[in-house]
């Protein structure tokens, strides 16, 4: 099914799950507003030229992945969120995001960043408590805040690409490892990462080759109950890590 223009939806509606992919085509500026009902079914924007505009906050099935082809994807007007099970932004398409929190909900690859990128403010918030693994496929991306809140899971979670975040956080309350691709630097103004006694979390390279951690700004980053190797942390004496 293809739109070329906006999609209204409005109250007491029932979006029923479905297999067929619904695809926002239009070359000109539309909205879509969904009324806080959730679309059972993945939505493509391929609309070179466009730009969809969301004038409500937007909710996908965990099982269903927002693909951004062509076209401008905006959240931006009045901080509206975004949430869906995978999202994956094409070399040709633009997502922008500012302030809320917007949730990925899916398991594998939640986040596929190749495309361009506008996120000075909010967070992205990966929330699957399954022991699925996690990919964060960041495309050498700036972004604010990353946010992976997955309770007891002993999921990996890995991030690809030498990205920048303002936050980088895990609040994972069992052991699981935080893997980095080799070779690349993820800068971070703060690292909010702690395990506990019995339950380190480990930082690590993807495979025997290192990969770097800088921090951007002054001060320093302490974390509790780390498991840490094939990292390379920057600058020094900037990196604490206690009990680990």
């Amino acid at each position: 099914t293809s739109i070329f223009g906006s999609l209204i939806l409005i109250d007491n509606l029932t979006l029923g799950a479905a297999t067929q992919l619904l695809t926002f085509e239009g070359r000109g500026s539309f909205t879509i507003n969904s009324y806080a009902l959730t679309f059972e079914k993945s939505i493509t924007l391929n609309a070179p030229t466009g730009t969809l505009t969301l004038a409500a906050n937007f909710t996908m099935g965990v099982t269903r992945t927002l693909t951004i082809t062509n076209g401008i994807f905006d959240a931006s007007a009045s901080n509206y969120v975004i949430s869906a099970g995978l999202v994956s932004i094409g070399t040709s398409g633009t997502i922008t995001l500012r302030g809320g929190t917007h949730l990925l909900t899916g398991t594998g690859s939640v986040w596929t960043g190749t495309g361009t990128i506008t996120a000075s403010t909010g967070t992205l918030k990966i929330t699957d408590t399954s022991i699925s693994a996690i990919t964060f496929a960041g495309g050498t991306k700036t972004y604010n805040n990353i946010y992976f809140s997955r309770g007891a899971s002993t999921g990996t979670n890995t991030i690809t690409g030498t990205n920048t975040f303002a936050d980088f956080k895990d609040d994972g309350s069992a052991a699981h490892t935080i893997a980095f691709t080799a070779g690349t630097t993820t800068t971070v103004t703060t690292f909010t990462v702690n395990g506990t006694a019995g339950n380190l979390i480990s930082i690590n390279s993807v495979d025997t080759a290192t990969h770097a951690l800088a921090k951007a700004g002054g001060g320093t980053i302490t974390c509790d109950y780390l498991s840490i190797q094939h990292s390379v942390a920057s600058p020094t004496l900037t990196w604490l890590a206690t009990n680990s």
